[in-house]
């Protein structure tokens, strides 16, 4: 007693103590009995209902009261064990039933039924108590001497509220007493008895049978009375079944349940039988299991499905479809229809979707949904979103046997067919065990996007080109195949022909490539920006016989550059009426017109090498011109343009199905496939080996400041025929002359004729040949976002060119002599509104600073070369950083060819003579005849 007097003086307030102290002064501390350790004590305070019951432990030191006080040890409890210290000291504690009333319960039968009896006891004297405690104490003159507990006041309460039978100091027992009697010594048939509010005397038991169960009730053993039974020492209340007569019966009898029908019994109906009576079950258990949102998946192809439903365990145990239960094993839930209520909306509010109903996601969108799910908070049920999660990547192999492409990606190996199908769902395949390998998006992203270009478009079957296209991809399994052969040559440097024209590094470079391509039998495209000497660098790679396909106002500048290139060959132009094809040479010229009316003679002569300039000319692959030259037979194939895509990247595949056939796949692959800008940094890897394209920017250490071009232009033949008709008209009339005024009045008309026919007689439908060069020059400058000056000392000429100008869409500024805003006109140019300058000779071939022009065009040669070189000027001076290309264009085989002979022969004899006199001044009338009539 001493330790556990000294823990509650350590543990109390002070006030507490104090208190306790108060409390054992009073006398008002009851002995209840001893036992062992545990001695227990009544502690009444003046002026309150009810005593309170103190238990103290001195082996465990530990105490508790049934009072409500917050502090431990309370008041009561120090009272008590001040109480004791005081008997060890001499001082003695009255036993509660010597000094006090106190009540006494038994249980009594009484016609088949149960009643409480209440009795008051003091030592030995017993009388029945008749009435409600607050009744007695409101009739007896001290009802201090009556001491009652809480468990007392509170069966009383319940009595007084009770209707059932009964009078005086007994009462019919009902089950809303059992919780107040619990807590009280209550006494039947002089042994001491426990209450359970657990209905009895009925059991209920579940055996397996076959694919079910047998269901049976059976009676409990015990002493039944009306709505009660005793079982050892306990009194329960009777089991009520809420079944009909029959049912019950039935039951009583046994029941036989099938799987589906003992499933529905195990999870709805056992766990209120389990509220009813007791269940022995040696069948499968029904339990208490979480419910909660799960996700069912299955997949069929590249489609994921799923749905979500409501499922019990995690993992899942149990599942439900509508209101159909389904278990994953022997463990069976008991079904809350409250609890799945309640999920279902808390699910249905938080995301909007519902339950039971299928959704279905496509590949490659399944495996980021699948993995969303996978780590996520739902059950799963089923394998399809773990499949889907756990997709690996990896890096395709794409090897060449047997000339076909074999393309592998883990263990096995698959057509393009299969890959093609295989891209609308990311590049995912199907393995063996279920799960899936998807090519990896690094890859994809990377070399796989030329890859799969490539064999989208080609299939299979492994070409020179494709194989070149992706070289650096591709393993080969025979070392000794054509297409190694071919990886390993295109390291390899091919010479070209020695020639007496001169080669800038750029342009050896070029015809190189050029050699390349034509000793590999392959095609290309050289896109050198204009100017940069595309016709040389051809004609130095050309092996024999070659085809050179050109514009008709081309061919005679092709001719006369062949011959400079490659005296050592036999070179002719075939076009117009007499071009005979039996004739054989090196290199045949011809027109584009002209080919596609002699391709079946074409096809007779066995070509080395065929080469389209201004290869625009067939961007449009279903014209007759573009199936003509696709039909062309010969080893290599060559495409010359500064401008490949004139107007939309489909241009380019029409050019690249003349060099590479097949190379782009079919023209609708390409349009659907290559339709967007974005496209075009990937197509120009596609096609990188056989394109070659350098700007003057990239070369222009190599070229000169000023670099000076004669293009001798070739007349059609209805510009021809005005031509040589106006000539001969002119010998008649001058045949005679003797004046120099008249020669070189005819001398102006030959020179207009040269130009444009239109300029000697407006109603002429002839055209000009300067005029369709000129335009299709001016329009892949402008494509390429270069500047140019045009002179003319004819402004109707230039009149002309806009009318041409405009109906392209191309804008232009213009200054002659009618211009009267010069400087608006100038300003418009350089700050680059406009990049076409139109410039009448005498209005602004002096004076005027146009250093944003990148090329000068001369359209027709004038009889001051001085006079040239001051309009040269106008781009080529002080505060040009670029290089400026100037192009004198002259018509073939007219009087502008023996003029510009005279120039070259007489300009520096005329500068020494007079610097700014007119060439025409200086010539006797001799040489003026001999440009007519020689």
């Amino acid at each position: 007693m001493k330790e556990l007097y000294e823990e509650m003086r350590e543990s109390s307030e002070k006030k507490t103590w104090a208190r306790g102290l108060e409390l054992s002064r009073q006398n008002q501390i009851f002995d209840l009995g001893y036992s062992n350790q545990v001695r227990n004590f009544v502690v009444r305070e003046q002026a309150k209902a009810v005593d309170y019951a103190v238990t103290l432990d001195s082996l465990n030191l530990d105490w508790s009261c049934t009072c409500l006080e917050a502090e431990s040890p309370c008041s009561h409890s120090v009272a008590s064990v001040l109480a004791w210290r005081q008997e060890s000291e001499g001082r003695s504690i009255p036993h509660l039933h010597d000094s006090k009333w106190t009540l006494s319960y038994i249980i009594e039968p009484l016609n088949g039924a149960l009643y409480v009896k209440r009795s008051l006891v003091r030592k030995d004297e017993i009388k029945p108590l008749p009435m409600s405690l607050q009744s007695l104490k409101s009739h007896i003159s001290n009802s201090s001497e009556i001491s009652a507990r809480n468990s007392d006041l509170e069966l009383d309460r319940v009595l007084g509220e009770s209707e059932g039978e009964g009078e005086g100091d007994t009462h019919r027992l009902s089950l809303s007493q059992f919780s107040a009697l619990q807590a009280l010594e209550v006494k039947f048939r002089d042994k001491e008895i426990q209450f359970d509010r657990t209905p009895r005397g009925l059991s209920l038991w579940i055996r397996k049978e076959g694919g079910g169960v047998s269901i049976k009730l059976e009676n409990e053993s015990g002493e039944v009375f009306q709505d009660f039974i005793l079982m050892d020492s306990t009194i329960y209340p009777l089991v009520k079944l809420p079944f009909s007569p029959s049912d019950e019966q039935s039951l009583r009898s046994g029941k036989y349940l099938g799987a589906k029908e003992s499933l529905d019994f195990m999870s709805r109906s056992l766990p209120r039988f389990k509220s009813l009576m007791p269940v022995y079950n040696q069948g499968a258990d029904s339990e208490k299991m979480i419910v909660q949102v799960g996700i069912q998946s299955w997949e069929n192809e590249a489609s994921l499905f799923y749905k979500f439903l409501l499922v019990y365990g995690d993992p899942v145990l149990a599942f439900l479809e509508g209101e159909d239960l389904s278990t994953m094993g022997s463990r069976i839930p008991i079904r809350s229809r409250d609890e799945e209520y309640r999920v279902l909306v808390e699910f249905e509010r938080a995301t909007g979707q519902t339950l039971d109903r299928v959704y279905r996601v496509d590949v490659p969108e399944a495996f980021e949904v699948a993995r969303r799910f996978f780590a996520g908070r739902y059950p799963l049920l089923g394998g399809a979103i773990e499949n889907f999660a756990t997709m690996t990547e990896g890096s395709p192999k794409l090897t060449i046997s047997n000339s076909r492409f074999v393309f592998s990606l883990g263990n096995h190996s698959y057509s393009h067919k299969e890959i093609a199908a295989r891209l609308s769902s990311g590049g995912a395949f199907r393995q063996k065990d279920g799960r899936w390998l998807q090519m990896s998006r690094a890859w994809l992203e990377g070399e796989g996007k030329k890859v799969m270009d490539i064999l989208l478009m080609n299939g299979d079957h492994a070409t020179s080109g494709s194989v070149l296209s992706i070289n650096k991809f591709v393993s080969f399994q025979d070392k000794d195949s054509e297409f190694h052969q071919l990886i390993l040559d295109w390291d390899k440097v091919f010479p070209v022909f020695q020639s007496p024209i001169h080669l800038r590094p750029y342009q050896l470079e070029g015809a190189k490539w050029l050699a390349k391509l034509q000793n590999l039998k392959l095609g290309g495209i050289l896109a050198d920006e204009m100017g940069l000497g595309k016709t040389y660098q051809t004609l130095l790679s050309l092996s024999t016989p070659s085809l050179v396909v050109a514009p008709t106002s081309l061919l005679g500048n092709w001719l006369r550059e062949a011959r400079q290139a490659r005296p050592e060959l036999n070179v002719g132009v075939l076009h117009g009426p007499s071009r005979d094809w039996d004739l054989s040479f090196d290199i045949y010229i011809t027109s584009y017109g002209t080919v596609r009316s002699d391709m079946e003679k074409l096809k007779e002569i066995p070509f080395k090498t065929a080469v389209l300039d201004e290869a625009q000319n067939i961007k449009n692959p279903h014209a007759k011109t573009s199936v003509a030259c696709f039909s062309l037979t010969a080893d290599s194939r060559i495409a010359l343009s500064g401008t490949p895509f004139e107007n939309s990247i489909s241009d380019l595949w029409s050019l690249m199905n003349f060099c590479v056939p097949g190379l782009l796949g079919t023209f609708d692959y390409f349009k659907a496939h290559y339709s967007k800008p974005e496209d075009v940094i990937r197509l120009k890897q596609n096609i990188s080996p056989f394109v070659l394209r350098r700007l003057k920017s990239d070369v222009a250490l190599q070229l000169p400041e000023k670099s000076v071009q004669v293009v001798r232009c070739t007349m059609e033949s209805d510009q021809r025929d005005f031509y040589t008709s106006l000539l001969g008209k002119i010998k008649t009339e001058l045949v005679n002359a003797e004046s120099s005024m008249s020669i070189l009045t005819g001398l102006l008309r030959l020179r207009q004729a040269a130009c444009d026919p239109f300029l000697v007689d407006s109603s002429s439908s002839a055209g000009s040949s300067k005029l369709e060069y000129l335009v299709e020059a001016l329009g892949e400058l402008h494509q390429n976002g270069q500047a140019a000056l045009v002179f003319s000392q004819w402004t109707s000429l230039l009149d002309r060119l806009e009318s041409r100008l405009k109906s392209l869409g191309l804008g232009w500024s213009r200054l002659d002599g009618a211009t009267a805003d010069r400087e608006g006109a100038v300003r418009e140019f350089m700050g680059g509104e406009t990049s076409i300058f139109l410039i009448s000779l005498k209005a602004g071939g002096t004076g005027l600073n146009l250093t944003r022009a990148d090329h000068v065009f001369i359209l027709d040669p004038w009889w001051n070369p001085a006079v040239e070189e001051q309009a040269m000027a106008r781009a080529h001076r002080m505060g040009r950083e670029g290089k400026v290309f100037v192009h004198r264009l002259v018509c073939e085989e007219t009087v502008e060819e023996k003029i510009v002979d005279l120039q070259m022969e007489k300009t520096e004899q005329a500068r020494l003579l007079l610097e700014d006199s007119d060439l025409s001044s200086q010539l006797k009338l001799a040489d003026l005849k001999k440009l007519i009539f020689s």
